[in-house]
């Protein structure tokens, strides 16, 4: 979590690759996808992932993956990568309120927690944090 907690509203960097539409245009309740405010900045400073937009550029009725922000000690800041999540009924986790809280349908939810049972994420060394590409033919 960054230290000191971040006190203004900021614009998160995009995940890698782009999308049908710009997020920084908004959608739904939200003016500007990128925008870390309300909701969302507590949970960034509480050292949470906050999911800004699909792989289309919306967030309203969302489909995975979901780019999201986190803070990152090494990066000195932001870092945005692409994520799957989703909650227990299996909903797409990137609905917000113009407060900057996750939603499901209407009702607030609780911001997301990285579970003990989470599994490692799998990466070959030098993927970093992107998405997996095409498979590359073995010679």
């Amino acid at each position: 979590m960054p230290s000191p907690a971040v006190a203004a509203a900021f614009d998160a960097p995009r995940c890698d690759g782009t999308t049908s539409r710009d997020p920084a245009t908004g959608d739904g309740d939200v003016d500007n996808l990128l925008s870390v405010f309300g909701g969302r900045l507590a949970a960034y400073n509480a050292g949470g992932v906050v999911p800004l937009y699909d792989s289309s550029g919306y967030a309203t009725g969302a489909y995975p993956p979901l780019c999201g922000v986190r803070y990152v000690a090494s990066a000195g800041g932001p870092v945005s990568e692409w994520m799957f999540c989703t909650d227990l009924k299996s909903h797409v986790c990137g609905d917000t309120d113009e407060d900057g809280n996750l939603t499901e349908g209407s009702t607030p939810v609780d911001p997301l927690e990285k579970k003990a049972t989470n599994p490692p994420p799998h990466r070959r060394p030098g993927e970093g944090h992107r998405l997996p590409g095409p498979a590359r033919p073995l010679l």
